[in-house]
């Protein structure tokens, strides 16, 4: 586990995670790639989604974003090519491609560092990390 913070994953045990305390240096190796978005939104681990669908979930999330935002799919979603291509079509046709799914090796965290960002979405670290970085958490539940 990498985190930022010694609050970084509260959980688990110090001899398995790792923080990094020069967050700013990795700008020298990171390009930011939402320069310019705004809004991003997050969602469920699939594991999470109980008795609704993900596509029931991105809906609701899509009438909450503004045109030109990005919705960062949790890393359950993007572990094969279908599935990522399955949610960029639904992104895309739902939103009548005023939305996009984010690139999955987009760092919201370094995208904080370039520019303050309103993130929505369910109960998550980021919560923590973008009032660490100046930016917006606003905590969504799409289950209700």
């Amino acid at each position: 586990y990498i985190g930022i913070s010694n609050k970084s994953f509260p959980q688990i045990p110090p001899n398995k995670k790792v923080n990094l305390y020069n967050i700013k240096d990795l700008k020298k190796v990171y390009n930011n790639r939402l320069s310019g978005v705004k809004y991003i939104g997050l969602t469920y681990a699939e594991r999470r989604l109980n008795n609704i669908q993900w596509q029931d979930m991105i809906s609701k999330l899509i009438q909450l974003l503004p045109e030109n935002s990005v919705i960062k799919a949790h890393p359950s979603f993007m572990i094969n090519s279908e599935k990522i291509e399955s949610l960029e079509k639904f992104i895309k046709k739902i939103s009548k491609g005023k939305i996009h799914l984010c690139p999955k090796d987009v760092i919201i965290e370094m995208e904080m560092q370039y520019e303050k960002k309103i993130v929505i979405g369910p109960s998550s670290s980021l919560e923590f990390y973008t009032k660490l970085f100046k930016s917006e958490y606003q905590k969504i539940d799409y289950i209700k």
